[in-house]
């Protein structure tokens, strides 16, 4: 769980990283890193309904 979890923040991190340096405009940045967010929030919950808590 740790392993995932880290990797999972470490490439939200990037994504977001990323993404302030590509884009200027801020609400479409809001937007983007929100997206990035749902899709990262996404994958822990499926993480975790399947291999449970530890």
């Amino acid at each position: 769980m740790n392993k995932f979890y880290n990797e999972t923040l470490n490439k939200l991190e990037n994504e977001i990283s990323e993404l302030e340096i590509e884009t200027n405009f801020s609400v479409q940045k809001i937007e983007t890193a929100i997206k990035f967010i749902i899709h990262s929030l996404t994958d822990l919950k499926k993480f975790v309904l399947k291999n449970d808590f530890d």
